[in-house]
């Protein structure tokens, strides 16, 4: 006999929150302590006499950490709850740079409660499916089914003087995650951290101090809600084909025939000279999601993956993530900066749109640094244009560069999965209010 589900967990309802909107600072000063200084003081202003009681806070790879923390606790504090990450760059309120060298501080006022948080290290020791299950069994005991999450984990192992370098694949990371979970439905988003665009540093988490080797994450708290966006503006250059040889991040074979050679092809580029050709920049692998294979075109339904480096020699390719199996589908994707940037302007507005009715408190934005100009070469930056399309909303904005970006996608799965060449944005709001017609107030000091 079939045995009963275990009963769902619904987490209580609580009073709802007064109308606020977190306040961020960002600094570009070398000097790491007076960047974290600078970057704190700004966004505690912002709280007009609030204390603040956590922040998100993000580190430009070329600082050095424990000078540029030491700088934001000498604003805040000793219990200021600090999470977050290392970064190429930021996109925030007056900026998109990718210089490693920006900082960033969102502050969220004290009566706003203190999230729960969970930290998991030794990903290279125990690997990334068992560190993902042992926080998942810890996400498992403090979530309630509808609870949001946010996940950071270091992408990059170790310093290189020479890239690519080793990475920790989220794919396995997500597997682990949703063994432990069990039947604990939440919404997960997060990003695999970098420090620097030319992928030579180790990246780390930040759980109130630096962690290298480490998951961290961080539950959303339940007044607030949340609406997300997953975009990329790739589209399909191919019809199905099969991967048939794979090992780990290599792929030697599509449907029988090596996979440079396919991939060339596909995308026009089999008659070019060996030394003009580019498909780092011009092509992703999609593997679309959904009942119907075949149904109408939708951008969120494809999870991308990067193609790292070409070996000519033996006709493979070097992917991101090493997820593929032999038997999976995939289409070549093409990739370009013009339905990149015409992807966000169409799509951005339509989060807005959901988020027009409530009461919305940051912009949470993550962004593939393979969109940034540094990378992808386009006149544009693609985060400028969100930035610039948010704050015309009046919504502040805290957005980052990763390496790997984590979120749902359109409805097709229950479970978020790992993306390449995305952006995925999630729009925080207090839950239980609808929409003012004048800006939000200042926070109200705590008696």
């Amino acid at each position: 006999m079939a045995q009963p589900l275990p009963a769902r967990r619904t987490r209580p309802a609580l009073p709802v929150l007064p109308r606020f909107q977190a306040s961020v600072g960002h600094s570009v000063l070398p000097g790491s302590h007076d960047a974290g200084v600078a970057a704190a003081r700004e966004a505690i202003a912002g709280l007009n006499g609030e204390p603040c009681g956590w922040a998100i806070v993000f580190l430009g790879g070329q600082h050095q950490r424990a000078q540029a923390i030491a700088g934001m606790r000498e604003v805040v504090g000793p219990d200021v709850l600090l999470f977050g990450g290392s970064t190429p760059g930021v996109i925030c309120n007056e900026l998109a740079s990718c210089t490693a060298w920006e900082l960033f501080f969102a502050a969220f006022p004290a009566f706003v409660p203190k999230p729960e948080v969970a930290l998991v290290t030794g990903i290279k020791e125990k690997g990334e499916v068992a560190v993902g299950r042992e926080l998942g069994a810890k996400l498992k005991e403090k979530c309630y089914d509808g609870d949001t999450v946010f996940m950071f984990y270091n992408s990059i192992q170790d310093d290189v003087s020479n890239p690519p370098p080793s990475v920790n694949t989220g794919s396995f990371l997500l597997k682990g995650v949703y063994e432990g979970l069990g039947p604990t439905q939440i919404t997960l988003c997060g990003a695999g951290m970098m420090s620097d665009a030319q992928l030579m540093r180790k990246s780390y988490v930040i759980l109130n101090d630096a962690v290298d080797d480490a998951v961290a994450a961080l539950i959303v708290p339940s007044q607030l809600e949340v609406n997300t966006l997953t975009m990329h503006g790739c589209k399909p250059l191919s019809d199905f084909i099969e991967v048939t040889r794979v090992e780990g991040a290599t792929l030697y074979e599509l449907d029988g025939q090596p996979a440079l050679q396919v991939i060339l092809k596909q995308s026009g580029q089999d008659t070019l000279a060996r030394e003009t050709v580019n498909i780092n920049l011009s092509v992703s692998l999609g593997q679309k999601e959904g009942e119907d294979p075949y149904g109408e075109f939708d951008e969120s339904d494809y999870s991308n993956r990067l193609i790292l480096a070409a070996d000519w020699d033996k006709g493979s390719v070097q992917l991101f993530e090493a997820e593929y199996q032999n038997g999976q589908h995939v289409q070549i994707m093409h990739r370009d900066n013009e339905l990149m940037l015409q992807s966000t302007k169409e799509r951005v507005p339509k989060i807005l749109k959901e988020v027009s009715t409530k009461a919305p408190v940051l912009a949470f934005y993550i962004d593939c640094c393979g969109r940034s100009k540094i990378f992808s070469g386009s006149a544009v930056e693609e985060g400028d244009v969100t930035r610039q399309i948010v704050r015309g909303a009046g919504i502040p904005i805290c957005g980052i560069y990763a390496a790997l970006e984590i979120g749902p996608k359109n409805n097709t799965t229950k479970q978020s999965v790992p993306l390449n060449w995305t952006g995925v944005m999630t729009v925080l709001s207090v839950k239980g209010l609808g929409a003012s017609s004048a800006p939000a107030p200042a926070p109200t000091p705590a008696h």
